[in-house]
């Protein structure tokens, strides 16, 4: 039962975050903050086997202080030793509570230490990557709250289109390795990520289609060989048609879109904005400034308030009054929300690779 609260919570909360990172290219912290607080009460009375009732009553109980601490303080912004701490703690705790049998000899402490250890390297791993621009900040969050509410694979919806796409023989292989017990975060982080580059590649072309196009042949030629010759490995280890065609569905289009990707970024990502235009976590793309600029104020991607206040000195002092940012990238949360969809009726990645094997 309490699965199924927790496959609620992660569609109900990527759902939201998927709808508001498709019209604003932000995703509000309450959600994710949310699924957070979510994740840590469902886990904690997972661990414990605990009723229904009093799981329910807990997580309600936390996710409301946090709605309320969140209303209060809604310009809250986390710094580096904040996350530091976070991760700390999910690092360690599980495993004090294990050695010291905090919860009594019989309860699942490996549900814990998967739930909190994974979040915490998701979360690590994710922050460096928001810190150097690679990544939003929305996206960790929303990844960190999807590990600690899904830290296995669930099964209580399998039932309703598994038995439809794979038959017996499969099906009995789909059972062999959910049973090794791999995290679920991997198979959404991975179709995901899949989904992303195909809607992205779309998206761009999209773009494309009324510029003049500036072709870079030398690129084009790399990703099509690169995409022919994974194709001819996949042929020689025997791969079916139909796999060899699914892949290609996902590397063609990016294959073929690395023609322009200068193009892409000179005329479509990057544009020169104001400050009166920059939004918040706007990726400032620091090798199109002026590189002593940069090194004197040491400028970051990510523009915070704290690097929005360096652009307004620079605005004052350097006279410059434009600056190069990345307004036009992929949007996440919608392949995020479309993978945990899947992924809880059992669609997911390894799924659809046994089906089309």
């Amino acid at each position: 039962m309490l699965e199924l609260v927790a496959i609620a919570v992660a569609l109900i909360g990527t759902a939201k975050a998927a709808w508001q990172d498709f019209k604003t290219s932000f995703i509000d912290e309450k959600i994710t903050y949310s699924m957070i607080g979510a994740g840590f009460s469902l886990t904690l009375m997972n661990t414990l086997n605990a009723p229904i009732e009093l799981a329910l009553a807990f997580t309600a109980i936390i996710l409301a202080a946090g709605y309320f601490f969140l209303k209060q303080y809604p310009n809250i912004t986390p710094q580096s030793k904040h996350g530091g701490f976070f991760v700390i703690f999910l690092l360690i705790v599980p495993h004090l509570l294990k050695q010291t049998q905090a919860f009594g000899p019989n309860v699942d402490y490996g549900l814990l230490i998967l739930s909190f250890n994974g979040a915490a390297v998701i979360f690590g791993l994710g922050w460096l990557l928001y810190k150097t621009g690679k990544l939003g900040g929305g996206d960790v969050l929303l990844y960190t709250g999807l590990q600690l509410l899904l830290p296995v694979k669930p099964h209580a919806l399998d039932g309703i289109i598994l038995p439809y796409v794979l038959t017996p023989d499969k099906l009995f292989q789909w059972q062999l390795l959910s049973d090794i017990g791999l995290p679920f975060f991997l198979s959404i982080f991975l179709l995901s990520t899949m989904l992303a580059l195909l809607g992205s590649s779309i998206v761009y072309a999209w773009r494309l289609r009324k510029l003049k196009l500036k072709p870079e042949l030398l690129s084009a030629g790399l990703g099509l060989v690169a995409v022919i010759g994974f194709a001819y490995v996949m042929n020689v280890m025997g791969a079916s048609l139909k796999a060899t065609a699914f892949y290609a569905i996902f590397l063609l289009p990016s294959a073929l879109l690395l023609a322009f990707r200068k193009q892409l970024m000179d005329e479509v990502i990057v544009q020169k904005v104001t400050i009166a235009q920059v939004e918040d976590e706007d990726i400032l793309v620091l090798d199109k400034m002026p590189q002593a600029i940069v090194k004197k104020y040491s400028l970051g991607p990510v523009l915070t308030k704290s690097e929005v206040e360096k652009l307004k000195l620079i605005v004052k002092k350097e006279k410059i009054t434009k600056f190069p940012v990345a307004k036009v990238l992929p949007r996440l949360g919608p392949y995020v929300f479309l993978a945990v969809l899947l992924g809880v009726l059992g669609l997911d990645l390894f799924t659809i690779i046994l089906a089309i094997a």
